[in-house]
């Protein structure tokens, strides 16, 4: 890395939307930060309140210069939430009659990934907002509050803060768009658009073949990671070879445009233009961190390996179940210095990440709260995660067997039952009793036979006690 690592280590917020209060530290107790923060819940629960905090909150310290352009102003410094309109502002406050509404950021510099760290000299900033109403629920007063113990650190570079809303889309040409440059504008209105994957390839081929050579060489280096890191991102199974880049050319007198070839070792190459749009998007996703990160370290020498804060809502979006499996170490590796905070609701993406930080929201009494004590699910199956507390399912099964279930476990609970409920009861044994166990097709198929087996023993033996048979 070029520049010194910094990351959120912390976030408070009060009577913001739904939340009363929520307290989230992503730095563990015995000074370990994961590289992953994986924040679950119900639809509709708060998950990209938390993530749009942490974005708002981002200390703008590059727009607190004095007039000269040269000191920073440390009173100046603001969060970027400071450029949201009134009505946001007075919107984000929890209804239930709070005039008043906080959320504070600290962030902090030089943490290695998963390694023990020594907290008692960290170095720090702090980014904080109030927001006050009046009686009429119209916006007061909003003070905010910046502090830092490492002005050498954090006066010296932003906190570079990645957001992408769960409604991320393809972007066409768009590589020099200016409302672009500032994700927060979109990712705030919901409206992340992806920088186009083919212009960022073509545009770097390009220059790597210009006559600057320290512009050439520095834009074949990016062009030659990007490549081999977009090959990696795709699912292991599809046995990708490589991706290549295809310049224009005449066929013809006919003028054929470049393309994006992926190239297969067991099956026929196909374009990017031609992949499904779930295939696209996450290549277009990983296109665009990686471009961000190569125009936010210019002089890097590999720009992937640099630090930023990514935040991604619902990062199993358009993922197969195989590709879930695999994408947040795909995306570790690829990124190795950036951290990660997402939503997800998927078992399999939570089963993927052991050594992330979970925080699980959920609503108690009418006010929702998060849960980061979770359980340790290492080797657990997906069945026994989608009905722990990390997604609060009653069974595994579908809605018919589940209510089959609780009708029996109803039967079950009385002392005394009527002939009807009795046969009722028997029915739902069976039924219950011949439901598939086992994980793999092989394993049901086996113990299907066992049980019909098992059968067959009890009728033998209920004839052989049959006095009258």
């Amino acid at each position: 890395m070029t520049s010194v690592p910094i990351y959120i280590k912390s976030l408070v917020i009060k009577n913001i939307r739904r939340f009363e209060k929520a307290n989230i530290n992503f730095v563990r107790e015995d000074g370990i930060l994961p590289q992953w923060t994986l924040i679950l819940g119900d639809n509709g629960i708060g998950k990209t309140s938390i993530l749009q905090s942490i974005a708002w909150m981002k200390p703008l310290v590059h727009d607190a210069k004095d007039p000269d352009g040269i000191k920073i102003q440390k009173n100046k410094i603001e969060p970027s939430i400071n450029n949201e309109d009134n009505e946001t502002l007075e919107q984000l406050v929890n209804n239930n009659n709070f005039l008043n509404a906080k959320i504070h950021a600290t962030y902090i510099a030089n943490l290695e990934f998963n390694k023990k760290s020594d907290l008692s000299n960290e170095k720090i900033c702090t980014s904080e907002i109030i927001i006050k109403l009046d009686k009429e629920f119209k916006l007061h007063k909003v003070p905010m509050k910046f502090d830092t113990n490492a002005e050498d650190i954090f006066f010296d570079r932003e906190v570079l803060i990645l957001p992408y809303s769960a409604s991320r889309r393809l972007g066409k040409t768009n590589l020099y768009e200016s409302n672009l440059t500032d994700p927060f504008v979109l990712f705030n209105a919901d409206d992340t658009q992806l920088y186009d994957l083919e212009e960022i390839l073509h545009t770097v081929n390009y220059a790597s073949l210009g006559s600057d050579k320290k512009e050439s060489a520095k834009h074949k280096r990016y062009k030659d990671k990007v490549l081999k890191m977009l090959t990696s991102i795709l699912p292991s199974h599809d046995e990708v070879e490589e991706i290549e880049i295809s310049v224009p050319k005449v066929v013809s007198n006919i003028l054929r445009p470049g393309s994006v070839n992926i190239k297969y070792k067991k099956r026929k190459d196909v374009t990017y233009s031609n992949l499904s749009l779930g295939y696209k998007s996450v290549l277009a996703l990983a296109g665009d961190i990686s471009w961000r990160l190569f125009n936010e370290y210019p002089d890097s020498g590999d720009p992937l390996k640099e630090s930023a804060i990514v935040i991604l809502d619902e990062v199993d979006l358009h993922l197969h179940p195989l590709w879930q499996r695999e994408i947040i170490h795909k995306l570790s590796d690829n990124f190795p210095n950036v951290q990660f905070i997402a939503t997800a609701h998927s078992p399999l993406i939570v089963q993927a990440a052991l050594d992330a930080n979970f925080e699980i929201l959920k609503e108690i009494a009418n006010v929702v709260m998060v849960i980061s004590d979770t359980e340790n699910i290492d080797g657990w199956r997906i069945d026994q995660i989608l009905t722990s507390d990390f997604f609060g399912l009653n069974t595994a099964r579908g809605p018919e067997i589940e209510k089959k279930i609780n009708e029996r476990r109803e039967l079950l609970k009385k002392t005394h039952l009527s002939a009807n409920e009795k046969q009722k009861l028997d029915i739902l044994n069976n039924e219950i009793y011949d439901l598939p166990v086992g994980n793999t097709k092989s394993e049901v198929d086996a113990m299907q036979l066992l049980k019909s087996f098992s059968k067959k023993l009890e009728e033998i033996k209920a004839k052989k006690n049959d006095p009258n048979s």
